[in-house]
Protein backbone atom coordinates (compact mmCIF):
# COMPACT_ATOMS: atom_id res chain seq x y z
CA UNK A 1 0.00 0.00 0.00
CA UNK A 2 0.99 3.41 -0.85
CA UNK A 3 0.68 7.02 -0.13
CA UNK A 4 2.50 10.11 -2.11
CA UNK A 5 1.88 13.66 -1.52
CA UNK A 6 3.55 16.91 -2.28
CA UNK A 7 6.32 18.72 -1.14
CA UNK A 8 6.66 21.15 1.40
CA UNK A 9 7.28 22.18 5.19
CA UNK A 10 3.92 22.44 7.02
CA UNK A 11 3.66 24.83 9.57
CA UNK A 12 0.18 24.85 11.27
CA UNK A 13 -2.80 27.09 9.37
CA UNK A 14 -4.91 29.60 11.49
CA UNK A 15 -8.17 27.49 12.63
CA UNK A 16 -10.78 26.86 9.29
CA UNK A 17 -14.29 24.79 9.33
CA UNK A 18 -13.89 21.10 7.28
CA UNK A 19 -14.61 21.38 4.36
CA UNK A 20 -15.59 17.99 2.87
CA UNK A 21 -12.89 15.41 1.87
CA UNK A 22 -12.47 15.06 -1.92
CA UNK A 23 -12.01 10.84 -2.66
CA UNK A 24 -11.65 10.38 -6.62
CA UNK A 25 -10.97 6.89 -7.99
CA UNK A 26 -8.32 6.96 -10.85
CA UNK A 27 -6.94 4.48 -12.63
CA UNK A 28 -3.68 4.08 -10.66
CA UNK A 29 -5.95 4.03 -7.79
CA UNK A 30 -7.17 6.88 -6.64
CA UNK A 31 -6.85 11.00 -4.62
CA UNK A 32 -8.16 11.91 -1.58
CA UNK A 33 -7.43 15.69 -0.90
CA UNK A 34 -8.36 17.51 2.22
CA UNK A 35 -9.29 21.21 1.71
CA UNK A 36 -8.09 22.40 5.21
CA UNK A 37 -4.39 22.78 4.18
CA UNK A 38 -4.61 21.65 0.42
CA UNK A 39 -2.87 17.92 1.34
CA UNK A 40 -3.31 15.53 -1.80
CA UNK A 41 -2.63 12.11 -1.47
CA UNK A 42 -2.19 9.60 -4.31
CA UNK A 43 -3.17 6.14 -3.04
CA UNK A 44 -2.40 2.89 -4.76
CA UNK A 45 -5.07 0.66 -5.87
CA UNK A 46 -5.07 -1.60 -2.28
CA UNK A 47 -4.58 1.75 -0.35
CA UNK A 48 -7.50 3.43 -2.14
CA UNK A 49 -9.87 0.66 -0.93
CA UNK A 50 -8.57 0.90 2.70
CA UNK A 51 -9.41 4.61 2.64
CA UNK A 52 -12.62 3.82 0.71
CA UNK A 53 -14.48 1.20 2.50
CA UNK A 54 -13.20 3.45 5.78
CA UNK A 55 -14.80 6.74 4.28
CA UNK A 56 -17.48 5.22 2.31
CA UNK A 57 -18.89 2.27 3.79
CA UNK A 58 -18.25 2.75 7.60
CA UNK A 59 -15.75 -0.50 7.66
CA UNK A 60 -12.74 -0.48 9.65
CA UNK A 61 -9.39 -1.87 8.14
CA UNK A 62 -9.48 -5.28 8.93
CA UNK A 63 -5.65 -6.39 8.83
CA UNK A 64 -2.62 -5.10 10.43
CA UNK A 65 -1.33 -3.80 7.03
CA UNK A 66 -4.57 -2.41 6.37
CA UNK A 67 -4.63 -0.48 9.89
CA UNK A 68 -1.22 0.34 10.06
CA UNK A 69 -2.02 1.95 6.53
CA UNK A 70 -4.74 4.26 7.62
CA UNK A 71 -3.17 5.37 10.43
CA UNK A 72 -0.41 6.36 8.51
CA UNK A 73 -3.36 8.36 6.19
CA UNK A 74 -4.40 9.99 9.39
CA UNK A 75 -1.24 11.28 10.62
CA UNK A 76 -1.76 13.68 6.93
CA UNK A 77 -5.11 14.28 6.99
CA UNK A 78 -6.39 16.05 10.48
CA UNK A 79 -9.65 14.24 11.83
CA UNK A 80 -10.09 11.87 9.60
CA UNK A 81 -11.65 8.37 10.54
CA UNK A 82 -14.81 6.74 9.55
CA UNK A 83 -17.68 9.23 9.93
CA UNK A 84 -15.90 12.03 11.40
CA UNK A 85 -15.31 14.19 7.71
CA UNK A 86 -18.27 14.43 5.11
CA UNK A 87 -16.13 12.84 1.65
CA UNK A 88 -17.17 14.45 -1.74
CA UNK A 89 -16.60 11.03 -3.31
CA UNK A 90 -16.09 10.28 -7.42
CA UNK A 91 -15.71 6.53 -7.53
CA UNK A 92 -17.08 6.29 -11.65
CA UNK A 93 -14.77 4.31 -14.06
CA UNK A 94 -11.47 6.39 -14.38
CA UNK A 95 -10.30 8.49 -17.75
CA UNK A 96 -8.91 5.68 -20.11
CA UNK A 97 -5.94 7.75 -21.09
CA UNK A 98 -2.84 6.00 -21.65
CA UNK A 99 0.41 7.73 -22.54
CA UNK A 100 3.76 6.38 -22.47
CA UNK A 101 5.36 8.53 -19.43
CA UNK A 102 2.61 11.34 -18.66
CA UNK A 103 0.49 10.00 -15.96
CA UNK A 104 -3.14 11.36 -16.42
CA UNK A 105 -6.43 11.51 -14.19
CA UNK A 106 -9.95 11.84 -14.61
CA UNK A 107 -10.40 15.17 -14.13
CA UNK A 108 -7.22 18.25 -13.27
CA UNK A 109 -7.21 18.88 -9.48
CA UNK A 110 -6.67 22.19 -10.54
CA UNK A 111 -8.07 24.69 -12.45
CA UNK A 112 -6.37 27.75 -13.32
CA UNK A 113 -8.94 30.72 -13.72
CA UNK A 114 -8.42 33.81 -15.56
CA UNK A 115 -11.53 35.32 -14.05
CA UNK A 116 -11.06 39.19 -16.29
CA UNK A 117 -8.80 40.27 -18.33
CA UNK A 118 -8.82 44.01 -16.64
CA UNK A 119 -6.50 45.33 -14.42
CA UNK A 120 -5.16 48.94 -14.00
CA UNK A 121 -1.38 48.25 -13.78
CA UNK A 122 0.18 47.93 -17.19
CA UNK A 123 3.06 45.88 -15.26
CA UNK A 124 5.72 45.06 -18.29
CA UNK A 125 6.20 41.58 -18.04
CA UNK A 126 2.62 40.28 -17.67
CA UNK A 127 1.89 37.53 -19.50
CA UNK A 128 -1.39 37.97 -20.17
CA UNK A 129 -1.06 41.63 -21.16
CA UNK A 130 -4.22 42.67 -19.31
CA UNK A 131 -5.44 46.51 -20.22
CA UNK A 132 -7.84 48.96 -17.88
CA UNK A 133 -10.75 47.94 -20.10
CA UNK A 134 -10.37 43.98 -20.36
CA UNK A 135 -13.40 41.71 -19.91
CA UNK A 136 -14.93 39.99 -16.88
CA UNK A 137 -16.18 36.42 -17.00
CA UNK A 138 -19.92 37.23 -16.34
CA UNK A 139 -20.61 35.47 -13.07
CA UNK A 140 -23.66 33.43 -14.58
CA UNK A 141 -20.99 31.62 -16.51
CA UNK A 142 -18.64 31.41 -13.51
CA UNK A 143 -21.28 30.33 -11.29
CA UNK A 144 -22.12 27.32 -14.31
CA UNK A 145 -18.69 26.78 -14.70
CA UNK A 146 -18.33 26.24 -10.98
CA UNK A 147 -20.75 23.67 -10.46
CA UNK A 148 -19.24 21.46 -13.67
CA UNK A 149 -15.72 21.87 -12.04
CA UNK A 150 -17.66 20.26 -8.33
CA UNK A 151 -19.50 17.68 -10.27
CA UNK A 152 -15.80 16.84 -11.68
CA UNK A 153 -14.45 16.34 -8.65
CA UNK A 154 -11.82 19.45 -9.32
CA UNK A 155 -9.89 20.28 -6.02
CA UNK A 156 -8.79 23.59 -6.14
CA UNK A 157 -8.80 26.81 -8.17
CA UNK A 158 -6.01 29.36 -8.80
CA UNK A 159 -8.07 32.36 -9.49
CA UNK A 160 -6.54 35.18 -11.23
CA UNK A 161 -6.71 37.52 -14.51
CA UNK A 162 -5.76 40.18 -15.14
CA UNK A 163 -6.46 41.40 -11.34
CA UNK A 164 -9.39 39.59 -10.06
CA UNK A 165 -9.82 41.60 -7.35
CA UNK A 166 -11.27 44.19 -9.89
CA UNK A 167 -14.02 41.49 -10.73
CA UNK A 168 -17.16 42.77 -9.59
CA UNK A 169 -18.20 39.71 -8.16
CA UNK A 170 -15.14 38.53 -7.08
CA UNK A 171 -16.96 38.19 -3.40
CA UNK A 172 -19.98 35.85 -4.81
CA UNK A 173 -17.02 33.67 -6.49
CA UNK A 174 -15.07 32.93 -3.91
CA UNK A 175 -18.08 31.79 -1.57
CA UNK A 176 -19.48 29.73 -4.45
CA UNK A 177 -16.70 27.89 -4.87
CA UNK A 178 -15.90 27.69 -0.78
CA UNK A 179 -19.38 26.31 -0.60
CA UNK A 180 -19.33 23.81 -3.43
CA UNK A 181 -15.74 22.53 -1.80
CA UNK A 182 -13.31 23.62 -4.41
CA UNK A 183 -10.71 25.38 -2.25
CA UNK A 184 -10.20 28.98 -3.87
CA UNK A 185 -6.46 30.46 -4.33
CA UNK A 186 -6.19 34.31 -5.43
CA UNK A 187 -3.43 35.81 -6.73
CA UNK A 188 -3.49 39.22 -6.57
CA UNK A 189 -1.28 42.70 -7.03
CA UNK A 190 -3.51 44.15 -3.44
CA UNK A 191 -5.87 46.33 -5.46
CA UNK A 192 -8.99 46.26 -4.10
CA UNK A 193 -8.48 44.59 -0.66
CA UNK A 194 -11.42 46.22 1.27
CA UNK A 195 -12.96 44.52 4.32
CA UNK A 196 -15.90 42.92 1.85
CA UNK A 197 -13.20 41.10 -0.33
CA UNK A 198 -10.61 40.47 2.60
CA UNK A 199 -13.54 38.52 4.85
CA UNK A 200 -14.46 36.35 1.82
CA UNK A 201 -11.01 35.73 1.67
CA UNK A 202 -10.62 34.50 5.19
CA UNK A 203 -13.63 32.70 5.28
CA UNK A 204 -13.00 30.95 1.71
CA UNK A 205 -9.76 31.03 0.44
CA UNK A 206 -6.84 28.33 1.04
CA UNK A 207 -4.09 31.50 0.49
CA UNK A 208 -3.59 34.26 -1.44
CA UNK A 209 -0.54 34.78 -3.08
CA UNK A 210 1.34 38.19 -3.70
CA UNK A 211 3.80 38.42 -6.74
CA UNK A 212 7.45 39.17 -5.66
CA UNK A 213 9.90 39.55 -8.20
CA UNK A 214 12.72 41.93 -6.16
CA UNK A 215 12.50 43.91 -2.67
CA UNK A 216 13.38 47.60 -2.28
CA UNK A 217 13.75 49.26 -4.70
CA UNK A 218 14.18 47.32 -7.38
CA UNK A 219 10.32 45.55 -7.01
CA UNK A 220 9.19 48.62 -9.32
CA UNK A 221 11.22 47.60 -12.45
CA UNK A 222 8.36 44.75 -12.55
CA UNK A 223 5.39 45.97 -10.75
CA UNK A 224 4.21 49.18 -11.26
CA UNK A 225 2.77 49.92 -7.60
CA UNK A 226 6.07 49.71 -5.58
CA UNK A 227 7.21 48.23 -2.37
CA UNK A 228 5.39 49.98 -0.41
CA UNK A 229 2.31 49.04 -2.02
CA UNK A 230 3.26 45.46 -1.80
CA UNK A 231 4.23 45.73 1.82
CA UNK A 232 1.07 47.31 3.00
CA UNK A 233 -1.17 44.36 1.07
CA UNK A 234 0.74 42.16 3.16
CA UNK A 235 0.00 44.18 6.13
CA UNK A 236 -3.68 43.87 5.43
CA UNK A 237 -3.65 40.11 4.66
CA UNK A 238 -2.20 39.20 7.77
CA UNK A 239 -4.44 41.84 9.81
CA UNK A 240 -7.06 39.69 8.80
CA UNK A 241 -5.63 35.97 9.36
CA UNK A 242 -5.36 35.05 5.81
CA UNK A 243 -2.85 32.85 4.37
CA UNK A 244 -0.65 34.06 2.03
CA UNK A 245 2.17 33.13 -0.26
CA UNK A 246 4.71 35.07 -1.66
CA UNK A 247 5.44 34.07 -5.57
CA UNK A 248 8.81 34.79 -6.94
CA UNK A 249 8.99 34.60 -10.82
CA UNK A 250 12.62 33.94 -11.47
CA UNK A 251 14.48 35.02 -14.87
CA UNK A 252 17.73 35.59 -16.18
CA UNK A 253 17.96 39.35 -15.20
CA UNK A 254 16.16 38.82 -11.56
CA UNK A 255 17.99 35.32 -10.38
CA UNK A 256 20.88 37.31 -8.55
CA UNK A 257 18.36 39.53 -6.52
CA UNK A 258 17.20 35.76 -5.23
CA UNK A 259 19.20 35.77 -1.93
CA UNK A 260 17.75 39.51 -1.06
CA UNK A 261 14.52 37.94 -2.29
CA UNK A 262 14.99 35.21 0.30
CA UNK A 263 16.23 37.17 3.43
CA UNK A 264 13.08 38.81 2.82
CA UNK A 265 10.83 35.80 3.16
CA UNK A 266 12.60 34.40 6.27
CA UNK A 267 11.96 37.82 7.90
CA UNK A 268 8.17 37.16 7.66
CA UNK A 269 7.29 35.15 10.88
CA UNK A 270 3.90 34.09 9.73
CA UNK A 271 4.09 33.38 5.96
CA UNK A 272 2.44 30.29 5.17
CA UNK A 273 4.85 29.55 1.75
CA UNK A 274 6.85 30.55 -0.86
CA UNK A 275 6.35 29.57 -4.49
CA UNK A 276 8.56 29.22 -7.72
CA UNK A 277 7.99 30.09 -10.70
CA UNK A 278 10.10 30.53 -14.33
CA UNK A 279 9.61 33.53 -16.17
CA UNK A 280 7.72 32.59 -19.32
CA UNK A 281 7.70 35.13 -22.93
CA UNK A 282 4.11 35.73 -22.93
CA UNK A 283 2.13 38.28 -23.63
CA UNK A 284 4.35 41.55 -22.57
CA UNK A 285 6.46 38.98 -20.85
CA UNK A 286 7.76 38.29 -24.60
CA UNK A 287 9.60 40.99 -24.89
CA UNK A 288 10.67 41.67 -20.75
CA UNK A 289 12.98 39.79 -19.35
CA UNK A 290 14.70 36.23 -20.37
CA UNK A 291 13.99 32.72 -19.49
CA UNK A 292 16.44 30.91 -17.23
CA UNK A 293 17.45 28.34 -20.09
CA UNK A 294 19.56 32.05 -20.14
CA UNK A 295 21.73 31.10 -17.17
CA UNK A 296 24.24 27.94 -17.17
CA UNK A 297 22.96 25.06 -15.29
CA UNK A 298 25.61 24.97 -13.56
CA UNK A 299 25.27 28.64 -12.08
CA UNK A 300 21.47 28.02 -12.13
CA UNK A 301 21.19 24.95 -9.50
CA UNK A 302 23.16 26.72 -6.97
CA UNK A 303 21.16 29.74 -6.66
CA UNK A 304 18.00 27.47 -6.29
CA UNK A 305 19.40 24.86 -4.29
CA UNK A 306 20.17 27.56 -1.48
CA UNK A 307 17.19 29.10 -1.85
CA UNK A 308 15.31 25.99 -0.99
CA UNK A 309 17.41 25.01 1.66
CA UNK A 310 17.18 28.05 3.12
CA UNK A 311 13.40 28.87 3.13
CA UNK A 312 12.22 24.66 3.71
CA UNK A 313 12.72 25.33 7.66
CA UNK A 314 10.80 28.41 7.71
CA UNK A 315 7.86 28.30 5.29
CA UNK A 316 6.30 25.47 2.55
CA UNK A 317 8.54 25.69 -0.38
CA UNK A 318 6.87 25.08 -3.87
CA UNK A 319 7.18 25.53 -7.44
CA UNK A 320 5.29 25.56 -11.01
CA UNK A 321 6.23 22.50 -13.04
CA UNK A 322 8.51 24.33 -15.32
CA UNK A 323 11.39 24.53 -13.31
CA UNK A 324 11.44 21.16 -12.63
CA UNK A 325 14.41 20.33 -15.49
CA UNK A 326 16.35 23.27 -12.89
CA UNK A 327 16.13 21.22 -9.87
CA UNK A 328 16.65 18.26 -11.29
CA UNK A 329 18.43 15.98 -8.76
CA UNK A 330 17.23 18.03 -5.34
CA UNK A 331 15.08 15.53 -4.29
CA UNK A 332 18.32 13.38 -3.59
CA UNK A 333 19.95 16.55 -2.42
CA UNK A 334 17.05 17.38 0.02
CA UNK A 335 16.08 13.99 1.03
CA UNK A 336 12.69 13.88 -0.19
CA UNK A 337 10.81 11.08 1.01
CA UNK A 338 9.87 8.01 -1.32
CA UNK A 339 6.24 9.12 -1.58
CA UNK A 340 7.76 12.83 -2.81
CA UNK A 341 8.89 13.64 -6.65
CA UNK A 342 8.83 16.55 -8.49
CA UNK A 343 7.08 16.65 -11.36
CA UNK A 344 7.03 17.95 -14.93
CA UNK A 345 4.11 19.72 -16.68
CA UNK A 346 0.92 18.81 -15.52
CA UNK A 347 -0.96 21.00 -18.25
CA UNK A 348 -4.10 18.68 -19.73
CA UNK A 349 -2.79 15.84 -16.97
CA UNK A 350 -3.49 17.09 -13.19
CA UNK A 351 -4.62 20.82 -14.06
CA UNK A 352 -5.85 22.96 -16.85
CA UNK A 353 -6.66 26.37 -17.31
CA UNK A 354 -9.70 28.63 -18.58
CA UNK A 355 -9.63 32.22 -19.42
CA UNK A 356 -11.65 35.02 -19.84
CA UNK A 357 -13.20 34.04 -22.66
CA UNK A 358 -14.12 30.71 -21.47
CA UNK A 359 -11.66 28.97 -23.48
CA UNK A 360 -10.05 25.96 -22.04
CA UNK A 361 -6.28 26.30 -22.79
CA UNK A 362 -3.39 23.68 -21.57
CA UNK A 363 -1.90 26.58 -18.90
CA UNK A 364 -3.10 30.42 -19.00
CA UNK A 365 0.34 30.83 -20.61
CA UNK A 366 -0.57 29.06 -23.82
CA UNK A 367 -3.77 30.87 -25.02
CA UNK A 368 -3.05 30.30 -28.56
CA UNK A 369 -3.49 26.61 -27.90
CA UNK A 370 -6.88 26.50 -27.20
CA UNK A 371 -8.46 22.99 -26.18
CA UNK A 372 -12.17 24.03 -26.70
CA UNK A 373 -14.91 26.83 -25.41
CA UNK A 374 -17.00 26.28 -22.56
CA UNK A 375 -19.63 27.68 -24.91
CA UNK A 376 -20.31 25.38 -27.11
CA UNK A 377 -18.98 22.25 -24.76
CA UNK A 378 -18.96 21.06 -21.22
CA UNK A 379 -15.61 21.12 -18.99
CA UNK A 380 -15.39 17.33 -18.91
CA UNK A 381 -15.98 16.68 -22.76
CA UNK A 382 -13.23 19.27 -23.60
CA UNK A 383 -11.05 17.57 -20.86
CA UNK A 384 -11.30 13.83 -22.86
CA UNK A 385 -11.44 15.87 -26.44
CA UNK A 386 -9.12 15.22 -29.09
CA UNK A 387 -7.02 18.35 -28.53
CA UNK A 388 -6.72 17.87 -24.81
CA UNK A 389 -5.01 14.28 -25.73
CA UNK A 390 -3.06 15.91 -28.60
CA UNK A 391 -1.38 18.28 -26.01
CA UNK A 392 -0.24 14.94 -23.88
CA UNK A 393 1.22 13.37 -26.61
CA UNK A 394 3.37 16.56 -26.98
CA UNK A 395 4.75 15.41 -23.70
CA UNK A 396 5.98 12.08 -24.46
CA UNK A 397 6.88 12.79 -27.59
CA UNK A 398 9.23 15.59 -25.74
CA UNK A 399 10.44 13.01 -23.46
CA UNK A 400 11.19 10.39 -25.97
CA UNK A 401 13.00 12.57 -28.08
CA UNK A 402 15.46 14.57 -25.73
CA UNK A 403 18.32 12.34 -25.72
CA UNK A 404 19.82 13.72 -22.29
CA UNK A 405 15.82 12.47 -20.85
CA UNK A 406 16.59 8.71 -22.39
CA UNK A 407 18.27 7.60 -19.51
CA UNK A 408 17.18 9.77 -16.68
CA UNK A 409 15.83 8.36 -13.67
CA UNK A 410 13.20 11.39 -13.54
CA UNK A 411 12.90 10.99 -16.91
CA UNK A 412 8.89 10.20 -16.16
CA UNK A 413 8.25 12.94 -13.49
CA UNK A 414 10.10 15.64 -15.42
CA UNK A 415 8.75 14.72 -18.71
CA UNK A 416 11.22 16.64 -20.29
CA UNK A 417 10.42 20.36 -19.69
CA UNK A 418 7.92 23.12 -21.21
CA UNK A 419 6.34 21.13 -24.61
CA UNK A 420 6.31 24.96 -25.27
CA UNK A 421 8.99 27.06 -24.78
CA UNK A 422 13.17 26.62 -23.64
CA UNK A 423 12.41 27.21 -20.20
CA UNK A 424 15.36 26.25 -18.01
CA UNK A 425 18.00 23.74 -18.68
CA UNK A 426 18.54 20.70 -17.26
CA UNK A 427 20.69 19.61 -14.51
CA UNK A 428 20.82 16.21 -14.86
CA UNK A 429 22.40 15.95 -11.18
CA UNK A 430 23.12 12.74 -9.40
CA UNK A 431 23.03 11.23 -6.39
CA UNK A 432 25.36 13.60 -3.91
CA UNK A 433 29.04 12.57 -4.60
CA UNK A 434 28.56 11.96 -8.47
CA UNK A 435 29.52 14.38 -10.95
CA UNK A 436 27.08 16.06 -13.08
CA UNK A 437 25.86 14.39 -16.40
CA UNK A 438 27.03 16.80 -18.95
CA UNK A 439 24.08 18.16 -21.21
CA UNK A 440 25.01 17.94 -25.03
CA UNK A 441 25.59 21.12 -26.88
CA UNK A 442 22.55 22.95 -27.93
CA UNK A 443 22.38 24.03 -31.42
CA UNK A 444 19.30 26.44 -33.04
CA UNK A 445 16.75 23.69 -33.69
CA UNK A 446 17.65 21.40 -30.66
CA UNK A 447 14.31 20.29 -28.82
Amino acid sequence: MRAETGVSARPAPPARAAQPLVLRREAFGGILFDPFDATHLELDAEGFEVVRAALIDGRAPETDEARAFFESVRLEIPGLGAGARLVRARLGTPLPVVTRHAQVISAPTLVDLQLTQRCTMGCPQCYASSLPDGRDIPFEDVARLLRELADAGVCQLAIGGGEPLLHPDIVRVLELAHELGIVPNVTTTGIALNEAVLDAMARCCGAVALSLEDVGEGFALRRKAGFGFFENARRKLREHGIRTVFQVTLSGENLPRLPAIVDYCLADDDLYGVIFLAHKPSGRGEGYDTPLSSVHPDQLYPWLREAFMRLRGHTRVGYDCCLTPGIAGIDRELQFGDGDRLEGCSAARSSIGIDADLRVVPCTFLGHRPLGDLHTSSFLEVWRGGEADAQRRRLDVLADDRPACSSCRLRDDCLGGCPEWDLIRCTRRGPPGEERTPEPERTPDAT
